[in-house]
């Protein structure tokens, strides 16, 4: 697995409007994009700069890959917000790590943001305990993927919507 830093959003602006107005949360900024528009146009850091890191972990099987797009918090939990692929053929399994570590730092894994595995062509997912939250559609257009997770049930938090397209959820499997 290789691992690359995309973009920060800790910058001077970011610490004037932090010291300002306290931290607020992206969780409705699922994109790539968005993320892109945040770090460049200052527009938009008033709302959306509790985002420390935006990070890249690249996995591959042979002939295959598939890069996992996570947000990295300025409290230190991690979201993952995507994926592209830079191969015709994507990954067929990915485990969620429990923890990211960056820059002398270690940022747990805590969420699965709106529509960030949207139609992926992953046929297995391991979705560790460290995330207690999914968002709407996170699972969506993955009908075919099997989910495995070290939680015994289904977290409270794993909002309704989730999993719209009825992927297999196998719960209280060891990473």
């Amino acid at each position: 697995i290789e691992e690359s830093i995309i973009g920060g959003a800790y910058n001077y602006r970011v610490t004037q409007w932090n010291i300002k107005l306290g931290f607020e949360d992206i969780s409705n900024l699922t994109s790539l994009d968005g993320i892109w528009s945040l770090i460049t146009n200052p527009t938009y850091l008033p709302t959306y700069y509790n985002v420390k890191y935006v990070y890249n972990v690249e996995a591959t099987e042979t002939g295959r890959s598939t890069t996992f797009k996570y947000i990295l918090y300025n409290d230190n939990n991690a979201r993952l917000i995507g994926y592209s692929t830079k191969a015709m053929l994507t990954v067929q399994s990915y485990s969620i790590p429990s923890t990211i570590e960056y820059n002398g730092e270690t940022f747990n894994v805590v969420s699965i943001g709106a529509n960030a595995l949207n139609g992926a062509k992953l046929s297995t997912l391991f979705v560790p305990a460290s995330v207690t939250y999914l968002e709407a559609n996170a699972f969506a257009g993955c009908s075919g993927m099997v989910v495995n997770t070290a939680h015994t049930s289904q977290p409270g938090d794993w909002t309704d919507g989730f999993n719209p397209d009825g992927c297999t959820i196998n719960y209280g499997v060891a990473g």
